[in-house]
């Protein structure tokens, strides 16, 4: 099972009240497209690009948003942060 970090929590918080402030159709789109991502990076971590030593990236392709994520010691996939592609990367840093 994926696990979901509090920063990360937070992050899909406000990037799904953006959609569903927006457009309540694109918000429940960007969940689907969330959570089909979710799924892949549990079944198939190593599909995804290395950014880091420790940490992978999964683009949501039709959203502008990146899903950052690590392997725990218990070999289950940990969301760190999900980020929108033009926020600085460096934000990641007090992530890990």
């Amino acid at each position: 099972m994926i696990e979901i970090s509090r920063a990360a929590e937070a992050d899909i918080r406000s990037a799904y009240q953006w959609y569903l402030d927006a457009n309540t159709k694109a918000a429940g789109r960007f969940r689907d497209r969330l959570l089909n991502i979710f799924g892949l990076i549990e079944e198939r971590p190593a599909l995804f690009a290395w950014v880091s030593p420790r940490v992978r990236r999964a683009r949501l392709g039709s959203y502008p948003y990146d899903v950052f994520f690590m392997i725990g010691d218990n070999d289950r996939p940990r969301v760190i942060a999900v980020l929108h592609e033009r926020r600085d990367p460096s934000a990641l840093m007090g992530r890990l």
